[in-house]
């Protein structure tokens, strides 16, 4: 039981550090389009979207909603509303799916 609590402080702390936190998470807000679905070697392996804003790309760490990795494909819209945990992923035919912060 003590070697999976530590585990699980070891990921939740990687977590906190690649992500800034919920609050700086909460304040993010993006609109851009998924570029690459990725296991980000550099971050345990963690399900990562490269995603294009404008003439910007952006990593986010996709494993905090959980499944969206499963969701998305490149090409889909991705869009992160300001003062909310949600992350929406938009098909290009205008079929959409919710995805809500779970750490």
């Amino acid at each position: 039981m003590k070697k999976i609590i530590i585990v699980f402080m070891f990921f939740y702390t990687a977590c906190i550090r690649y992500d800034g936190g919920k609050e700086h998470t909460r304040t993010r807000k993006y609109n851009g389009t998924v570029v690459s679905i990725f296991q980000d070697t550099k971050n345990h392996y963690m399900y990562t979207f490269l995603i294009k804003i404008k003439k910007d790309t952006i990593e986010e760490c996709a494993e905090f909603w959980p499944k969206s990795w499963e969701y998305a494909k490149v090409g889909d819209s991705i869009i992160k509303p300001k003062d909310t945990l949600m992350l929406i992923i938009k098909k290009p035919t205008g079929k959409f799916k919710k995805f809500y912060y779970m750490f």
